[in-house]
């Protein structure tokens, strides 16, 4: 996986190498941009008054672009909204940490290396149906490749500003957290194996493969 030019991300935003600057990856479809972005709204306003120079960079897909780049442009805080996969690798590797609804791109993050903090809202009606289906404790592939929780992951209830700002936070501060965090997803690599088609078409064949084999064992 090409690990993009984060300095020359920073140095093309104006970005100084000790900047704060957090990803932040809503989704890909309506519902989940609908549901996330209100709170991560939120989250980023609280950031920005514990970490007052913190920009953040927003990667989109063609299916929500309108949508995120209106409702970002209403946050009160630097935010650079980048399309297309060179430029959402740049950012990857420009960021210190990502805040990222739980699916695919949580694959693409541990193959990039970012430490990361998952969240996840969906209809009531919707989750019990997938609590029913799928057993499994993590809602992240970080999570399940491991079989322990690396990544923290703030889902339906407990996808709340307050606790979104205290991990990303945590990440944003903490330099030895991000260096750790950042050795267990080179294991996640490893696991699932380099050399691979862009995660973008490989994320959902190895979820998957993992959910169903933790169905089978169960």
């Amino acid at each position: 996986l090409d690990q993009g030019d984060g300095s020359a991300f920073r140095s093309a935003h104006g970005l100084a190498p000790d900047q704060p600057l957090l990803c932040v990856l809503p989704g890909s479809r309506h519902s989940e941009v609908s549901k996330l972005l209100p709170v991560f709204g939120e989250t980023v306003a609280k950031l920005k008054s514990r970490f007052p120079d913190i920009a953040i960079v927003v990667p989109v897909v063609d299916t929500v672009a309108n949508e995120v780049r209106a409702r970002v442009s209403e946050w009160h805080v630097p935010v650079i909204v980048t399309e297309g996969m060179a430029a959402k690798r740049d950012a990857f590797a420009a960021a210190d940490a990502a805040l990222a609804a739980s699916g695919t791109v949580t694959y693409e993050l541990a193959m990039a290396g970012l430490p990361m903090v998952v969240a996840y809202r969906m209809a009531s009606a919707s989750a019990f149906i997938i609590q029913r289906m799928i057993k499994i404790k993590y809602a992240s592939v970080v999570n399940i490749v491991l079989g322990r929780q690396v990544v923290a992951e703030c889902i339906q209830q407990d996808c709340t500003p307050e606790n979104l700002v205290r991990e990303v936070g945590a990440l944003l501060s903490d330099p030895a957290l991000r260096a750790r965090q950042k050795a267990e997803l080179g294991a996640v690599a490893t696991a699932i194996g380099r050399g691979m088609p862009p995660a973008s078409e490989t994320a959902a064949d190895a979820i998957l493969a993992l959910v169903a084999g933790k169905r089978e064992n169960q």
